[in-house]
This record gives structure tokens, sequence and C-alpha cells, in this order.
């Protein structure tokens, strides 16, 4: 996404893994998370967190994303993804418009609450620890990674949806992103085979996102690299 997107209030065509429930649930737990902060609390209050701005983006981009996921993707007749091969089913990648303006928001407001957990803001650190309570067992190490993890959910989250289209390191992802999206778009209620070119862009994509969820929070078997 480019400022000039946001500036202009344009609509940003995402690609999104369907997770089915995992995605979801990380957007429900950067909801919740945005809900339980009173940035009137924040001394002074950052801006990207004043008033309720990226509460509601985040609830857009939720109504927006989640009939790409799951069962709601099955109920709206999304098809499956096939290698080229046309028998392995892959993880689909859904085509999703999201407006520029809330992922501008909810990335400003991402980057501040990690600030402001790693400088130490009581009201932050008690809010994610909250969140991060349930988390994995085993050595503090290992839960304070956890609380980490929790504090950048919302930056994990813009990373995902943008991660085919924000500028990479790798030019190839962004025209890998262009070859996909003219595949999938209008394509939901079909099942759609690859080509070796398209299955190739579909890799790259891959490695993309599973970046940044932070290296193996995507399990890449997912994504048919057995193959």
């Amino acid at each position: 996404m480019t400022a000039q997107q946001a500036a202009a209030g344009l609509r940003v065509r995402c690609l999104v893994p369907d997770l089915d429930d995992e995605f979801l649930t990380l957007l429900g737990q950067v909801e919740e998370i945005l809900m339980a902060i009173d940035p009137n609390e924040l001394h002074p209050t950052p801006a990207p967190l004043a008033g309720d701005e990226a509460l509601y983006a985040m609830r857009r981009v939720w109504e927006a994303v989640h009939i790409s996921q799951g069962k709601y993707a099955t109920s709206a007749g999304h098809g499956r993804l096939l290698a080229p091969d046309g028998r392995l089913d892959l993880l689909p990648l859904r085509v999703v418009d999201l407006p520029a303006d809330d992922l501008k928001a909810l990335a400003a407001a991402g980057i501040e609450l990690q600030r402001l957990y790693d400088r130490g803001d009581d009201q932050v650190v008690d809010v994610v620890h909250e969140f991060a309570v349930g988390g994995p067992s085993g050595p503090p190490s290992a839960f304070r990674e956890h609380e980490r993890d929790t504090a950048g959910a919302l930056t994990r989250v813009c990373g995902l949806l943008t991660a085919a289209t924000d500028p990479h390191d790798d030019p190839a992802v962004e025209a890998d992103a262009v070859l996909l999206i003219g595949r999938l778009a209008g394509a939901a209620g079909i099942d759609g085979t690859l080509s070796r070119d398209e299955y190739e862009a579909y890799r790259r994509v891959a490695v993309a996102g599973t970046k940044a969820l932070g290296g193996d929070a995507i399990d890449l078997i997912k994504f048919g690299f057995f193959i």
C-alpha cells in the first residue's frame, strides 16, 4: 500500500490466505485489545490510538475478510485451489478489497502498540499480559516471547493482509501478486488449478505471508511445499 493510495481513499486488492478459524481468531483478539485500551489513560495520547479510528477500521477489515475464511468462505461458495497436477489441494488464497486508509490506520496503531509495550507503558503491558495468559507452557522466557507476539498482533495482521502488495526486498512478489490476483479475482465460485508459473508465484507469496506472521506462524506444508 502506498501513501498515495491511502491519501486518495483508494481500496487495496489483497491476497489473503484462508486459514480457517486461525486468522479470524487473531483478528478478534486484536479487536478486543483495542477495545480494552483507554486512549485517555495514555499520556500523551498517541495520534494512531486517539478516538476509535483503529477499532472501527479493525471492524471494517473483519467484515471484509471474514467471508474469505473457513466456513464463511464455504458458505459463500468459494472454490478449491489446486496444484498444477489438478489433484493436490492447496491452502486457498482469496482476493479481498480493503480500504487503504483503514490499512494505514491499523498499521500506525500496531506500531504504536508495540512501541508502548516495549517502553513499558503500564496500561498496555497489563492489557497485553491479560490476553497472553493461557499461552504456551514452559520457561518464563517462552511466555515473555508469547506476550511480545501478542503485543505485535496488530502489526502481524497488517503484515499478512499486505504481504503480497506492499513493496518488498524481492520485487518479484509484487509481480506475483498481480499474476495471482488476475487469476483468482472473479473465480470465487469455481475450483482453480494453478499453472506452473502461477504455482511458483503462489510459493513466493506464501513465503512473504509466513514472514509477515512471524516466521513459522504459518506451517508451509499448508501451502503445498511438500510437493
